[in-house]
């Protein structure tokens, strides 16, 4: 039973993190997003979001995976937007797992076998609900006031 238990929770892990995201390409190959991990939270307690680019292969799996942005909360603007600022934190983590994204066999629209080039993903970090202020992030001084009530 130990064992069937610790091959279950990695299965359910993954099914229940499964997006719908479609991905479709200017030449009109196209793939859906069938497995997913979401990513350890890195050793920090900044919150923010990796942006990482890959290609989808005719198989579906990743090839050329890089970081091309990571950000971490700074403030809100006087609209109350979240304001964003480079950071280092969230690399590391979105490379690793983007080695458990999986899509479809990308096909064309004749059912071919088609690469997807340059595709863009992004992990969200976030410390606290995603329904806080209806963006998934806190700013530092709004925790400070919502610990102080």
């Amino acid at each position: 039973m130990k064992y069937l238990s610790a091959l279950i929770l990695p299965l359910i892990l993954f099914s229940s993190l499964i997006e719908a995201e479609k991905v479709v390409n200017d030449n009109g190959c196209q793939t859906k997003l069938i497995q997913m991990m979401q990513p350890q939270y890195p050793n920090t307690n900044y919150q923010g979001y990796a942006v990482i680019k890959f290609n989808i292969n005719e198989k579906g799996t990743l090839n050329n995976t890089k970081v091309i942005k990571s950000m971490c909360v700074d403030s809100r603007s006087e609209t109350g937007e979240i304001i964003f600022t480079k950071c280092p934190f969230f690399k590391a983590t979105s490379i690793d797992a983007s080695r458990h994204l999986k899509y479809k066999l990308p096909l064309d629209k004749n059912g071919k076998s088609c690469v997807i080039k340059d595709h863009e993903y992004t992990f969200n970090y976030s410390l606290f609900s995603q329904d806080f202020k209806n963006d998934g992030f806190i700013t530092r001084e709004e925790l400070m006031e919502f610990s102080t009530n």
